[in-house]
């Protein structure tokens, strides 16, 4: 009861902690902006084609890629909020949670303890149109909330055994609901990740 009753506290310490850390810029502001109809998720589609396979992510391949910190570095430069339409927003913002998750994991984070997972979602920033931004805020205050589109859970890629499968190309806008309806049907009958109990005939409905 003892240990129950840390651990509860903990928890509950945690869950205050992760509550009062909200901070999601309202505006951005990038240095030597890039023009929004001059951005393309082309280096990170291509980086991705190269060193994503079935999921398992070659992340020495991508430490040595070029490609990667660039494109880590142009979405500094670009102002997300003048992107053209929904969809162009919602695949920038996923394609930048996911890339900045595996930035995460090449700057020597890991979710992996309890410790580990504050360092990673709240402790490390990351910079999107000149504004700082974690992983934790862009998924919990921004994505989630402003984008109201449930299948960004099976989207996002936390370097975690329980997290949706790394898909091996970018989002994009023009094709967006395809990728979200494959990655959230590919997460759903994944029977490493969901399972079901044939005797009361519970499952989960792809």
């Amino acid at each position: 009861m003892r240990r129950g009753g840390c651990s509860a506290r903990i928890a509950v310490g945690v869950a205050l902690l992760l509550a009062g850390c909200a901070g999601v810029p309202h505006e951005f502001h990038p240095l030597e902006p890039l023009a929004p109809q001059a951005f393309t998720h082309q280096l990170f589609d291509e980086l991705l084609r190269a060193s994503v396979f079935d999921g398992r992510v070659d992340y020495p391949a991508i430490q040595t890629d070029g490609r990667f910190d660039a494109y880590v570095s142009q979405l500094d430069h670009v102002d997300p909020t003048g992107l053209p339409t929904y969809r162009d927003q919602l695949a920038f913002w996923i394609n930048a949670y996911n890339a900045f998750a595996i930035k995460g994991i090449l700057d020597g984070y890991s979710p992996g303890t309890l410790a580990g997972r504050y360092r990673y979602f709240l402790g490390r920033d990351y910079r999107v149109g000149g504004e700082k931004i974690t992983l934790y805020d862009l998924e919990r205050s921004l994505l989630v909330p402003d984008f109201r589109e449930p299948r960004v859970h099976f989207a996002i890629v936390c370097a975690s055994r329980s997290c949706p499968k790394l898909r091996p190309e970018a989002y994009q806008a023009s094709r967006l609901d395809a990728q979200l309806d494959d990655s959230a049907r590919a997460f759903i009958n994944d029977p490493a990740r969901n399972r079901f109990d044939r005797g009361t005939g519970s499952h989960p409905s792809p």
